[in-house]
């Protein structure tokens, strides 16, 4: 019964995994789309929903493991590192405080920019979203490709470094952008809206001068006078606003007692589309690990170390170990065509009576094989 439910737990996180990709990719995809607020705001409480989930699950196994006193053997060498990186962290710094803004409501907007500055650096650590790709390594504890532990472990650990190899490059790169100032799609941005604001005369209160500012500066949505809490001009409605911006779609500057807000969605698309391409990198890793690099792994070393010791094993078992040519130089297929060429004969001979009786050299002259096994 404990194995029933341990299979049954297994299967659903698998799903998850599945599904907290599959929820990611089109976090970003809804930006390059423009997708509605609203709609974006479900797919961002399901990745809060999902961070949640294996946030538990790294707590549950974490907790378990030391009552076990096996804490350090979860963490290294079951991975649960992974578990931790592409759950609390995220739950923490990115999903949590989006929900929070979220659950402020449309009001927000109209609200002023102070609310926003709890986002900035999350806005700055989006990246580390990438880490959920982390999970699908989890997904190679269970190869069944091969009947085999010595490719599941290879092919768990190659992926393990693979993966995380692009996931920290990838961490390491956003953090130099951020320290070093290399432009970005939102930073580009918010230097052209500051260039246009040093040019704003702010004494100018004239509503044809915020018309022509406003023809000027496609992204720039709306000015406020600050002192009076007045909206001076705005290029779409309230429920405009509500129905297509979310809290990270604009930003907002001040200059003297006017506060001019801009529109970062187009940013905001352009910065989907490069994390796009590292989710894009990752996935594809995954599946030339598994799809091309698995099968070549069994055919060269796996399937030949079968085929010899089930020879060894079994008393029946005389096939020979098939030798591509393009890999016979190769230390495994040296040791299969030694196999072939003169185990496997001597195997028969002593097999026969005939032989048995005419030859005196036997199987056991060669030792105990089996005990290669």
């Amino acid at each position: 019964m404990k194995e029933e439910k341990r299979g049954a737990l297994d299967t659903f996180l698998t799903v998850a995994i599945f599904l907290v990709l599959i929820q990611t990719f089109f976090e970003e995809i809804a930006l390059i789309a423009y997708w509605p607020a609203q709609v974006r705001g479900y797919l961002a409480c399901a990745g809060f929903a999902f961070d949640l989930l294996f946030t538990i699950e790294f707590l549950v196994r974490w907790f378990t493991a030391l009552g076990r006193k096996e804490g350090g053997d979860y963490f290294f060498r079951r991975r649960g590192w992974v578990d931790f990186l592409a759950a609390l962290p995220l739950l923490l710094f990115d999903s949590g405080p989006r929900v929070y803004v979220l659950s402020l409501g449309g009001s927000l907007f109209l609200a002023g920019g102070g609310a926003l500055n709890m986002l900035k650096a999350v806005k700055a650590i989006r990246l580390a979203r990438v880490l959920r790709f982390l999970r699908v390594l989890k997904l190679f504890r269970n190869i069944k490709y091969v009947d085999s532990s010595m490719a599941q472990r290879h092919l768990t650990r190659l992926s393990t470094l693979a993966v995380s190899t692009v996931v920290f490059a990838a961490l390491v790169y956003g953090f130099f952008v951020s320290v070093l100032h290399i432009p970005t799609p939102t930073g580009v941005a918010e230097a052209e809206q500051n260039r246009f604001l040093d040019a704003v005369d702010e004494n100018v209160k004239a509503e044809r001068y915020f018309k022509d500012l406003f023809s000027m500066r496609g992204d720039l949505l709306l000015v406020r006078d600050t002192d009076k809490d007045l909206t001076l001009y705005t290029r779409f409605n309230n429920d405009y606003y509500r129905r297509h911006f979310d809290a990270e779609d604009y930003r907002v500057a001040e200059k003297g007692s006017h506060a001019f807000f801009f529109d970062l969605r187009d940013a905001r698309a352009a910065s989907a589309a490069q994390q796009l391409l590292v989710f894009s990198i990752v996935i594809l890793l995954l599946i030339a690990l598994l799809f091309l690099y698995g099968p070549h792994f069994a055919v060269t070393v796996t399937d030949p170390v079968h085929v010899m010791r089930r020879g060894y094993e079994e008393p029946d078992y005389n096939l020979e170990v098939r030798i591509p040519s393009r890999y016979s130089g190769d230390d495994l297929f040296i040791l299969s065509r030694l196999y072939n060429e003169n185990y496997l004969p001597m195997k028969i001979r002593e097999r026969t009576p005939e032989s048995r009786e005419h030859s005196a050299l036997t199987l056991e002259s060669l030792g105990d094989l089996n005990g290669l096994k």
